[in-house]
């Protein structure tokens, strides 16, 4: 449910991010400039049930070493597990075959999204949001329509994520995707840059939030609206711009209110998909992180004690690389 720079949609039915990533960066901000740090990392098996694999596994570590992801078993369905000390539990479901675990708190507590047995369109089955604590699934509300999903929740609780409301927008002639905030069981529309979608990918324990929104400008093409990295402080939303395109979107956001993710830029590429570089906004600034010399980066995620953003890049058009930038 997160959305991707360059996918309309990815697992589940709704836009996501945080998966798939080609090769992993870590870099080191330091005030307006960006070093270059060594990684270090300890590789560990996860246990993986006979006729499964894991995917899209790391969508949230937690102080307890709690690990939640998705597990693909025998029929392709899809589970939302928690890994627990080396322990797997499912999370369960509403009815349906599949579920997607997206976002996990400091505490444990998981959030994300699942199946139930009611169908809405063609073979589509309806798709709630969910929090789960403690063992128990629970259903979040939506706006009135039938796909929802939770993507991050901060250690007082509050969940962001993507829900939809009861009625089509005019301008896209279909149900729209909103921004939708969770506090005390409460759904909220957390609102936009003027455009009808909106998503909200990330919050802090500020209660900041950010994500990305359709403004009131159309695309060249006729075909859908600019849309602009987004972030809301609790009273306004502010519209992070672009690094000279006409898409961005920020992914992550931490304690310092400092946001990563990626934008396109004016560079013209023939190909299917504009150029796209990952970003770092910064006291109402928007740093161009760069890439390894091909057309594409994105930073999914930053974090304040040691202010690090990690993210994929492309060496070349047609060959991701691995290493450090």
């Amino acid at each position: 449910m997160v959305r991707r720079s360059h996918e309309r949609f990815d697992e589940g039915r709704f836009p996501t991010n945080r998966m798939r990533i080609l090769a992993l960066f870590v870099l080191l901000v330091t005030g307006s400039s960006i070093l270059a740090a060594p990684p270090s990392y300890r590789v560990e098996f996860l246990p993986v049930p006979p006729g499964c694999r894991s995917y899209s596994l790391l969508h949230g570590l937690g102080e307890q070493d709690h690990i939640a992801g998705v597990l693909v078993c025998e029929g392709s369905a899809q589970r939302a597990v928690i890994w627990d000390r080396g322990v797997i539990a499912e999370l369960g479901n509403f009815g349906g075959s599949s579920s997607f675990a997206y976002g996990l708190s400091p505490q444990g507590k998981v959030v994300g999204a699942a199946e139930t047995p009611e169908i809405y369109s063609d073979t589509d089955h309806v798709q709630r949001p969910f929090l789960w604590v403690d063992g128990t699934l629970h259903d979040l509300d939506t706006l009135g329509g039938p796909l929802g999903g939770a993507v991050a929740i901060n250690a007082s609780g509050t969940i962001v994520g993507t829900c939809q409301p009861a009625h089509p927008d005019p301008r896209l002639g279909r149900l729209p995707y909103r921004a939708c905030v969770w506090e005390n069981d409460v759904v909220s529309d957390l609102g936009d840059l003027g455009g009808p979608d909106a998503f909200a990918l990330d919050v802090n324990g500020r209660g900041w939030i950010v994500g990305s929104s359709n403004t009131t400008e159309p695309l060249p093409s006729g075909l859908g609206f600019v849309e602009h990295a987004f972030l809301f402080d609790g009273r306004t939303m502010r519209d992070l711009g672009t690094l000279g395109g006409l898409v961005s979107g920020a992914y992550s956001i931490n304690e310092r209110g400092d946001a990563v993710g990626f934008s396109s830029t004016e560079e013209p590429r023939p190909q299917t998909y504009p150029v796209i570089h990952a970003f770092l906004w910064r006291a109402g600034t928007l740093h161009d992180l760069g890439t390894l010399g091909g057309p594409f980066s994105e930073a999914f995620d930053i974090t304040t004690a040691v202010r690090l953003s990690a993210g994929h890049w492309y060496a070349r058009p047609t060959e991701a690389s691995t290493g450090e930038r």
